[in-house]
């Protein structure tokens, strides 16, 4: 991250300089990317919140692959059933 001219020209004007991010290649065409910022005066990331942090990312690797699921089914209703098949557990789908 530090190469990327985002990272190194960009957010400094903002006083950002710490990041914690996590990209999710969900399928060839779908990506997305979460970055979580602080200025430099909030120091570094504590090992607690980097564990934090980790402990979501299968929750919002899941919760992105529902959406891109659902934006490529032409029927909601068809995709509401396919994801609550996946599922062992109790599903709570809101649309």
């Amino acid at each position: 991250m530090r190469s990327n001219a985002v990272f190194n020209e960009f957010l400094p004007r903002y006083g950002v300089k710490r990041c914690q991010h996590a990209n999710f290649m969900l399928t060839d065409d779908l990506q997305a990317t979460l970055g979580l910022l602080r200025p430099e005066k909030s120091g570094r990331y504590s090992k607690a919140e980097q564990e934090h942090f980790a402990q979501l990312i299968p929750h919002l690797k899941r919760a992105l692959q529902i959406y891109g699921l659902v934006g490529r089914t032409a029927n909601r209703a068809d995709a509401m059933e396919i994801i609550a098949n996946q599922t062992d557990v109790g599903v709570v789908l809101l649309a």
